[in-house]
Parts: structure tokens; sequence; C-alpha cells
């Protein structure tokens, strides 16, 4: 990424002022002069936010987020990364806020693609690729007048074959292609209305990941599948998914650039190591990174 990284703009979500210890973890393991774009929601107050992270390489940007799609638990991250995108100029890595950099962020290997991505790790509501769409995403594909004839996607976790399905925690992409702004308003559309309001009633995983769905179909809507990088394993390792991992004797987890832990410093055995430097960084703040929020 060397040649990119003085174009790069980082940005995450922050919509409690319990995850403040997450965001710091995230920038200090950040060594690259970056610009962050740290994304809050208008209705907290940002005052001890600005007071703990603010500096000159760090913004506070207050974003608006309608109430009224609470029900889906991450369309406020639909927003926040459509804002972000809004502001930053070239290129915009958009991640979530429990996220480390294990090794330099110019490690990551960009060419010239609109959009560079992670394929989801578990399949949840996707499809297996030798299966039929089911009925939500028939709807889905109707919606945005979209053919069943993409190039299948490998789950991270499950090792499993599915239809174009991404991670929405960790994607690097040209700002000017309006991607994740095009998100937020098919997300807006969609969601509220009424063909897709009994697939809620069917599965609360829907309601959970349709946000993830959604996406999926932008990409494919409006990306040329020559535009899109699917990112290797070794960027954005879900940590707290270690011992799930189908291939994790065959992982060089030294080659690690980057993990999402999650709950995994809840667990009581933790399996995967962490660098020496990495390890004081985490242990100075390992007792609030547990999730109790």
């Amino acid at each position: 990424m060397e040649k990119y990284i003085d174009r790069l703009n980082v940005g995450f979500m922050l919509n409690h002022e319990y995850f403040i210890p997450h965001a710091e973890l995230l920038i200090n393991s950040i060594k690259s002069d970056v610009k962050f774009y740290v994304l809050v929601p208008s209705t907290i107050n940002k005052d001890k936010i600005e007071s703990n992270l603010s500096s000159e390489k760090v913004d506070i940007i207050v974003y608006d987020f309608d109430e009224s799609l609470s029900k889906f638990p991450f369309a406020d991250k639909v927003f926040a990364a459509a804002h972000a995108e809004s502001i930053a100029s070239d290129y915009l890595l958009w991640m979530d806020v429990d996220s480390i950099f294990l090794r330099d962020i110019t490690e990551i290997e960009l060419g010239d693609f609109d959009i560079n991505i992670r394929p989801v790790d578990k399949k949840n509501i996707g499809i297996e690729y030798s299966l039929e769409l089911n009925d939500l995403w028939k709807d889905l594909y109707d919606y945005f007048g979209l053919e069943d004839n993409f190039n299948p996607l490998v789950t991270g976790i499950d090792n499993l074959t599915i239809r174009p399905y991404y991670n929405a925690g960790f994607m690097i992409l040209k700002t000017e292609k309006s991607i994740l702004r095009k998100w937020k308003d098919a997300f807006l559309e969609l969601c509220l209305s009424k063909p897709f309001e009994k697939y809620y009633d069917e599965s609360y995983l829907y309601k959970i990941f349709i946000h993830q769905a959604v996406l999926a179909c932008v990409i494919m809507k409006y990306v040329d599948k020559k535009n899109i990088n699917i990112l290797p394993d070794n960027i954005n390792f879900p940590v707290h998914l270690y011992d799930e991992h189908s291939q994790r004797m065959e992982l060089d987890l030294d080659s690690i650039i980057c993990c999402r832990y999650d709950t995994y410093f809840n667990k009581e055995s933790q399996n995967f190591i962490f660098q020496d430097e990495i390890e004081a960084l985490i242990d100075k703040e390992k007792h609030k990174l547990i999730w109790t929020y």
C-alpha cells in the first residue's frame, strides 16, 4: 500500500463512550501517518470522546442517524460509513473499532481497484453457491435488477462456497465511487419497504445482517467485477473465531496484518498469541476491552 498510504483515510464508528479504549488501541496500533475520522452519532455527548481522542491526526465527526431504523442492529454503521465517505478524499479504509493492526498498514497490497473487501467470516444469511436463491435473496436481486451470474466467494471461517456476500467491517475503497452512499440510500429505501417486512418477522438474523446483504447487492450492481479485489485471510482476521477457523493449523500467524477481536477478551481461554509489542498495548487496556455494553 506504500504508494497509496499518503492518500488513505481511516474511518470507524464510535457509537458509545464505552468504545473509547477500543478506539485508542486501534489508533495506536497504526504507526503510519494517516488521517482518522471517528464517526459519532448526534444522539450522544461527544465531549468525553474529544477529550480522549482528539489530536492533529484525529477528527471527531458527528453524523445523523434515523432512530426509526434502530430495530436493525447495524443500521448506524451504514449511516456512519456513508458520512465518512462523503468527507474523505481519495481512499477510505472503513473498519470496525474493535480492530488492531498487528503489522504495518502499508503491507496491505492494493492495486487500482474501486473496492477492496473480505468475504463474510460465516455464511449466516448468505446462500451456498450450489443452492438456489431463497426468497429474501430473490427479492434483493429483483430490487437491484441483478442476474444470478456472479463469481462465488469462500467464507473465511466455515470455508463454504457462497454467492457474493461481503464483510462490512473492513473495506478500502475509492471515495469518488460513492459506494457507501449508494449503500445508505438503498438501505433506507429497501429496509422499510413493505415487501421486506415479512423477512424480519421470519428470522431475527435478517434484521442483524440485512445491511451486509444490501451492501453485497450494491457492490454487484454498481462495481464492475474487475474492480473488486478480494482481500486475503491475513486481513481483518477474526481472532474471536480463531478456534473455529477451518484452516487454523495452516495459518502463519505472524503474517496477519490486522485483526478484529469482538468478544475475544471475554473468553477465559485465549489461544491467539499476539506479538510482544501489540500485547503490551493490549495489556494496558485489556480489562476495558471486555464486552459488557
